[in-house]
This record gives C-alpha cells, sequence and structure tokens, in this order.
C-alpha cells in the first residue's frame, strides 16, 4: 500500500468516528474508585471514639490457685477513648477498675492488703485472703483485622480488632497498718496490655463490644514475692472480659477513592486494526482497503441499545428498538455487522471485559431470534468507556456507557480475522 493510499484510509477511519458519534472524543471524568481497600484519610477530628464495658476478672499471682477460682472471679468495669487512622488502624485509651482477689502466705491483717481471711490447704501450709483494689491505665493500637483482610464496608455486622499496648497498674487503696522499716504507698507497676475487641453493628454510630483482654505485670504488685519469698522473677497475669458500647463520633464514614481517568474513545481498536492490515499486507500483493461504512439512522439506533448497572439483559426500551435494527440488518443482509459491547468505568478491566462480551451477544442473540442471519454477525467486548451521550431522560452520565455499538465490515480479510459469533 502506497503512502498516500496509507493515509486515506487513516483518515477515513477518524472520519468515520467523528460522524457515528459526535462526542467520540478524548473525555477527562472523575469516577468512584471501586478498589475496596483504598478509602481517603480524615482529618485529626474525624472517626472517634468512645467505649464503656463492664464483665468480670481473675488475677493470676504466685499463690492464688489455692483459693478456688470461683472466688478469684470479681467485677471489672472500663471506660476508653480512641481514634481511627484508616479503617484498618487505630488507638485508644483508657482506664480498668478491677480488683484482684487471691492468697498469700503472709500472715499481717490489713498490711499488704491481707484480708485476714486464712485458709489451709492440703500441704498443711495456712494461707490468707488477699485483695488489691486497683485501675490499670493503658493505651493501645488497634488493628482492625476484617476491614484490613477483606477491605473497608461501612455497614459490616462485624469486626475483629486485635489490640496490643502498655498500660500502668495503680492500687487505688493503701494498706491501712504499717510495716516496720518500710514506707506503704500505693502500688505502681507498668503491666503489658492485649487481647481481642470483637464489635457487633448495632446502627450508625451504636457497636456492641465484647473485649478480651489480658496483662501481664511484675510480681511485685501484689508482693507474694518479695515479702513471701517466692520466685522474684516470675510475672502476675490478668485475664478479662467485658460486654459494652461504642458509640463513633461524626464523621464517622470513610470516603472512597477518587481516581481521574482518560479515555481516548476506540484509539485501542484503531491499534489493533493497523496491526491487522500490517499483517494482511504481507500476505496479499494487491492493496486491501477496510472501510467502515456508516449510516446516520443505523449509528443513531444502535446508540439506543442500554443496560442497567452490571446486568445484560436487554431492557424493554431496548427491545422495542431492536425491532427497527433487525429490519434494517434483513434488509442489508450483505453486509456484516460487529456489535461491540461497553461498560461504564467503575469495576476491574477483566470483570468489564466479560459483561461488555456478554451485553454483545444478549443483543446478537435478540437480534437472530428477531430474523437477522447470524453468519452477519460477530461480538466483541471492549470493557470501560466514557459516555457520549446519556440515554434520554437520565441525567446520569454513566448510563451512556453501558450499551452496545455497531461496525459495518465491508472487508472479507478483516471480517475473517474476528471469530465467530458463538
Amino acid at each position: 500500500m502506497n503512502q498516500n493510499k496509507f493515509m486515506s484510509l487513516i483518515i477515513g477511519l477518524s472520519f468515520f468516528g467523528s460522524l457515528c458519534a459526535q462526542s467520540q472524543r478524548t473525555i477527562v471524568e472523575t469516577e468512584e474508585f471501586s478498589d475496596k481497600y483504598k478509602v481517603i484519610t480524615n482529618g485529626f477530628f474525624h472517626n472517634w471514639i468512645i467505649g464503656v464495658g463492664g464483665g468480670g476478672q481473675v488475677y493470676f499471682g504466685e499463690y492464688d490457685s489455692k483459693f478456688s477460682l470461683s472466688k478469684r472471679i470479681t467485677p471489672t468495669a472500663n471506660v476508653q477513648i480512641g481514634k481511627w487512622f484508616t479503617p484498618g488502624i487505630g488507638v485508644r485509651v483508657g482506664a480498668d477498675w478491677s480488683k484482684a482477689k487471691g492468697a498469700t502466705i503472709y500472715n499481717g491483717v490489713e498490711q499488704w492488703y491481707n484480708t485476714g481471711k486464712e485458709y489451709t490447704d492440703a500441704d498443711g501450709i495456712p494461707y490468707y485472703e488477699q485483695e488489691i483494689e486497683y485501675a490499670n491505665f493503658n493505651g493501645e493500637a488497634l488493628f482492625n483485622l476484617t476491614n484490613i483482610l477483606f477491605g473497608y464496608k461501612p455497614n459490616r455486622f462485624y469486626n475483629f480488632i486485635p489490640h496490643a499496648g502498655l498500660g500502668l497498674m495503680w492500687s487505688v487503696k493503701m494498706p491501712s497498718n504499717q510495716v516496720p522499716g518500710i514506707e506503704l504507698g500505693h502500688e505502681k507497676e507498668i503491666a503489658a496490655v492485649g487481647g481481642i475487641l470483637n464489635t457487633f453493628r448495632l446502627g450508625d454510630a451504636l457497636d456492641l463490644t465484647l473485649d478480651l483482654k489480658g496483662s501481664v505485670v511484675n510480681g511485685h504488685f501484689s508482693h507474694k514475692k518479695d515479702l513471701n519469698g517466692g520466685n522474684l522473677g516470675r510475672a502476675d497475669y490478668v485475664a478479662s472480659a467485658s460486654i459494652g458500647l461504642a458509640y463513633k463520633f461524626k464523621p464517622r464514614e470513610w470516603d472512597r477513592n477518587y481516581d481521574v481517568i482518560t479515555n481516548i474513545y476506540n484509539e485501542k481498536e484503531l491499534n489493533d486494526l493497523r496491526r491487522q492490515l500490517a499483517d494482511a499486507k504481507n500476505k496479499e500483493p494487491e492493496v486491501i482497503e477496510v472501510i467502515k461504512e456508516r449510516d446516520d439512522m443505523f449509528c443513531e439506533l444502535f446508540n439506543n441499545i442500554y443496560f442497567d448497572f452490571g446486568k445484560s439483559a436487554i431492557t424493554p426500551e431496548s427491545a422495542k428498538v431492536l425491532d427497527d435494527i433487525a429490519a434494517y440488518m434483513t434488509r442489508n443482509n450483505t453486509k456484516h455487522y460487529l456489535i461491540i459491547g461497553y461498560t461504564d468505568s467503575r469495576g476491574s478491566q477483566s470483570y468489564n471485559i466479560a459483561l461488555s462480551e456478554r451485553r454483545a451477544e444478549a443483543t446478537v442473540q435478540a437480534l437472530i431470534d428477531r430474523g437477522v442471519p447470524s453468519n452477519i454477525l460477530k461480538t466483541r467486548g471492549v470493557g470501560k468507556t466514557i459516555a457520549f451521550v446519556a440515554p434520554s431522560g437520565s441525567d446520569n452520565a454513566r448510563e451512556g456507557d453501558r450499551r452496545v455499538g455497531v461496525e459495518v465490515i465491508t472487508n472479507d480479510a478483516y471480517w475473517n480475522l474476528i471469530p465467530s459469533y458463538k
């Protein structure tokens, strides 16, 4: 093919595109980003929460097992305030009020929180009941694994949220009696804190919570080690479970990320055609010209075949238009028609390619049912595009993307390159 003919061909293709759809041009649109793992980060005063709860706790010290577990379960209450920086990562600070109840071998009434109640174990050693009222002031990092693993979903019913941090355990009361040579005061020790927060959605602003928490603290907090001659390296443990409510302050939602998408209509198809022409030139000695014919009425009819979001079924309004299209094709059955399916720009490209192909196939089947010969019809799904003209009566430009288009092919070599309709 000489240069003049090749340039004429390219100009002709461009001219056809501008005639068949006057708004077939490069359009820049802002579309909602469909990736469920990406959101817009909110400001400092967004996504704050406050929670309260109550339940039970058990303190595990060196001699506590000498008393039955049921006698050592005590009430606990807590309050927290926190903030989510992303749907998956947040922080909270709070305080737990509890009473550690266990056993000691030190017989000093009310000294070192000894109540004076005696219990002799099977080993013959007398043990005494010990009670320590305390507060655990803590700060923790929150990790919403449900959002991290499965993406952000504002109306999700259940969230699985591990948390971990540090606390300061501080006795609320001091022992009333003094030990000679020792100055008594509030007991305080640094503790490691962690657990699982389970949330259950009650509404946009309110969650039911189940917090399973554990703490590890130096054994000096209960004085079992230094006074009783116990194992100084052994830590004490606290396990608690509480049920409560968490209120989410406004703004409490996360906005989806937005992306600017630039589309050049039919540019990919044009490049594919150029490659096919080059291949055909190498196989055929004569000049091969591809002509895409245009009919004003025919192009306008096909621009009126639309589909609902995510669907490939022909709508009742489009079914009526198909009657006129089928009549036209039946009268012009010596031509070949390539039915092209499109989608809007939401969703992955692989999903949109499959959906656009199903739309094209549904349209072809509807035309065959109306008497159009199947051998003059082929399909192609190209996926995402940008709206040229929205359907009549619609103010949503995206509806114009969910449609099918047509190309009239008169060159047999090009037609044979396209796979036949299933």
